[in-house]
């Protein structure tokens, strides 16, 4: 389907717009609709209350673990070089806490 739109103005074509975009909204919800009521029939259909089935639950953040990269002779204390410096940490002798230095 092809809708001449050469000849229409900025304001004709941001009209047609909205109201193409309001009519997308409203069968959407009209589908969306559809669904949550055939959804809500078959579990009928096999015995299922709704109330009984658990929500999704939201996928885990997998956390990124740095590495150590220098470790403080006295302690054994690790730090990775990100974040808050440790106060054994002396930046004038950062060679001398690597670890397989």
């Amino acid at each position: 389907m092809t809708f001449p739109v050469g000849d229409l103005t900025l304001d004709q074509l941001l009209e047609i717009k909205a109201s193409i975009d309001a009519e997308i909204k409203t069968r959407l919800q009209d589908e969306l609709s559809a669904l949550d009521q055939r959804r809500a029939e078959l579990l009928a259909l096999a015995g299922i209350e709704t109330a009984n089935i658990a929500p999704a639950k939201p996928a885990k953040e997998t956390r990124i673990v740095a590495v150590a990269k220098y470790r403080d002779p006295e302690s054994g204390k690790l730090w990775s070089g990100k974040g808050k410096r440790p106060r054994w940490f002396d930046v004038n002798r950062a060679d001398e806490f690597l670890l397989g230095a």
